[in-house]
């Protein structure tokens, strides 16, 4: 499972482009998300591809305007004029919808425009890339899970494709001790929120990069094959038996909207 959903407002006018026949919309939606009395400023980056982008155009979106996002994460890469491999997550809209009705928003500090409220939503299902490793803070445990999502789709010649994206996941207090027993390889579901991050590098360059911070999670049951089975018809014996912990968030976001999105490999 790969799934966002955003409700926000657009932060900044949409950008459209055409990149070799293929029309690209990209987009920053923002909001904020409560969590008991307090509320932290959240950011996602869009960007819409081919067909989807004409109605999008025709709706005249623009700064300020209240929309509803629906699509999943993915994970682009690139290399630095340097050299440096960089990575950043982005949110492919597969749709987006134009909300009636009027809605506060607040200026943040870099003059984008981000709704008063909204909704912030990943549920997210895969394999973690590496052990579970939990420290201990003044806030309680805290871990970050490296959680691997396989992407797959039939191109347009009829073969099947796969790509993986990479998601980094903030787990926290009761999730963090739960998490501190799983290894690579272990089949999870995550239901969280997009949040952003930001740190200095070893040159001094401030960096911004997102992430999940997991409100829940399941530990799936693997699925076994019966002893007597051959590979050419064996099918998935068994079920999904989730293992479900809970847990509040606990970071704020950034209060203005990233400048710039990415995280080294």
């Amino acid at each position: 499972m790969n799934k966002v959903t955003l409700i926000g407002t657009i932060t900044r006018s949409p950008e459209f482009r055409n990149n070799n026949g293929l029309d690209i919309l990209e987009m920053t939606v923002g909001g904020e998300r409560r969590e008991g009395d307090k509320s932290f400023p959240f950011y996602g980056r869009v960007n819409v591809l081919g067909k989807r982008v004409a109605s999008i155009q025709s709706a005249g979106l623009a700064q300020g305007d209240a929309v509803l996002v629906e699509g999943t994460l993915e994970q682009n890469s690139w290399e630095t004029e340097g050299g440096e491999k960089r990575s950043a997550l982005r949110i492919k809209g597969m749709n987006v919808q134009k909300l009636s009705g009027n809605f506060e928003t607040e200026q943040d500090q870099s003059g984008g425009l981000r709704m008063k409220g909204g909704r912030n939503l990943v549920q997210l299902s895969g394999h973690l890339g590496q052990d579970a490793e939990v420290r201990q803070t003044d806030k309680g445990p805290v871990g970050d899970l490296r959680l691997a999502v396989t992407e797959s789709w039939t191109d347009k010649d009829g073969e099947r494709q796969e790509k993986t994206h990479w998601v980094t996941v903030t787990v926290w207090r009761e999730l963090a001790e739960r998490a501190e027993g799983l290894r690579k390889g272990t089949p999870v579901y995550i239901e969280g929120a997009l949040v952003n991050d930001s740190w200095t590098d070893k040159e001094g360059n401030k960096r911004n990069t997102q992430k999940v911070e997991a409100c829940d999670l399941q530990v799936l049951q693997r699925f076994s094959k019966p002893a007597d089975s051959k590979p050419t018809d064996s099918k998935p014996s068994g079920s999904a038996r989730p293992e479900v912990v809970r847990s509040a968030g606990s970071q704020g976001a950034a209060g203005a909207a990233p400048s710039d999105e990415d995280m080294p490999f």
